[in-house]
């Protein structure tokens, strides 16, 4: 007989912060202004992070890396943003991190410098169970309350697009009894929360195979995408049973079956039928947990975007730690193939 879990998720006390009060925009989070959140004085300080052999990479105080910082100079955010963070490589040290220093005013930065599009490996729920002696179930739970969290901030910041991992092509090989209750949450979590993310004006997505679903999950993920199809402030997409390589295989069948004579094809020819082909490529990848892949997650989608990978296990990844992430992100030079002279007026 399977063994039946139930499992209470214990919520924090502290007020839950809500979504943006801002409704006027009916068509794009773009009409809305920043919702800057409080500022964080008396919060964690990075300590001191001196300069280290070739290759080293320097990470904040909870275990952040910033990679991809290759200027050897402190940025600081332009006089009226609501961050005072710097990005900070020390004197000969190799590109690969950034030390993360905050002022008593360090926030969210200015909406002109948000990442359009986040892309999240929410890892590390397991663990965060495992550490409390919970059952493993105890902690997919909580990671969906911190998905809620996640959801709320990116709406309040005027991001467009948030897109999160939720079940990988590889992920059936776990132990049956925690796929069914994957499932199952992956059910009663859409059933639960459409009402509100049709309220707020998000548009709910869902890619991957999903043909290898359950129906009853299918019939659920189409019924909440019907729901909230016009809604256009924020664009969240559930990958599940999702791999990027079955992404970009089976964006190549179709370009095939849609073209049977053509010979040669460019990127640009492709793009169109790959499955998240309505969203922009991300522009920030955050994976929690403290493993550095990407696990077949968007292959193609994230050619050009900024990593970032902190030792935070998901069910702990909040507001806070979004914040450090687009800190960080806003730290980077993005020069696409181009010289940072190039980019300079």
């Amino acid at each position: 007989m399977a063994r039946r879990i139930f499992l209470s998720a214990r919520v924090s006390s502290s007020p839950e912060k809500t979504w943006s009060t801002d409704s006027s925009s009916a068509t794009s989070c773009q009409d809305r202004p920043l919702h800057t959140e409080k500022a964080m004085a008396g919060r964690l300080r990075s300590p001191r992070v001196p300069a280290g052999p070739a290759g080293h990479q320097y990470g904040s105080k909870n275990g952040s890396i910033c990679t991809r910082q290759k200027k050897k100079t402190t940025h600081v955010l332009p006089p009226g943003t609501s961050s005072g963070m710097s990005c900070t490589l020390p004197v000969g040290a190799a590109p690969g991190g950034c030390r993360m220093t905050r002022s008593a005013h360090a926030g969210t930065p200015a909406s002109t410098l948000m990442p359009q599009h986040i892309a999240i490996v929410m890892d590390g729920n397991g663990r965060w169970a495992k550490q409390r002696f919970l059952p493993r179930m105890a902690g997919h739970v909580m990671g969906v309350e911190s998905l809620k969290k996640i959801v709320k901030a990116c709406a309040r910041k005027n991001i467009p697009y948030l897109t999160v991992f939720a079940f990988s092509s590889e992920n059936w090989r776990r132990p049956t009894e925690e796929v069914i209750f994957l499932m199952d949450l992956f059910v009663a979590s859409i059933k639960k929360e459409v009402a509100e993310l049709h309220a707020h004006n998000v548009c709910l997505k869902v890619v991957g195979d999903l043909a290898a679903l359950d129906e009853k999950l299918r019939d659920v993920i189409d019924q909440a995408e019907k729901v909230t199809a016009s809604n256009a402030s924020l664009t969240l997409t559930i990958c599940a049973n999702y791999g990027g390589q079955w992404d970009i295989m089976q964006a190549t069948e179709k370009l095939l079956r849609a073209n049977p004579a053509q010979t040669a094809f460019t990127p640009e020819e492709l793009g169109p039928y790959l499955s998240m082909a309505y969203a922009p490529d991300p522009d920030l990848f955050i994976r929690t947990g403290g493993e550095q892949r990407i696990s077949n997650f968007l292959l193609w989608q994230l050619a050009y975007t900024e990593l970032y990978f902190t030792q935070a296990l998901w069910p702990d990844f909040d507001e806070n730690a979004l914040d450090d992430a687009i800190r960080c992100f806003v730290a980077r030079e993005r020069r696409y193939g181009q010289t940072s002279e190039q980019l300079t007026p």
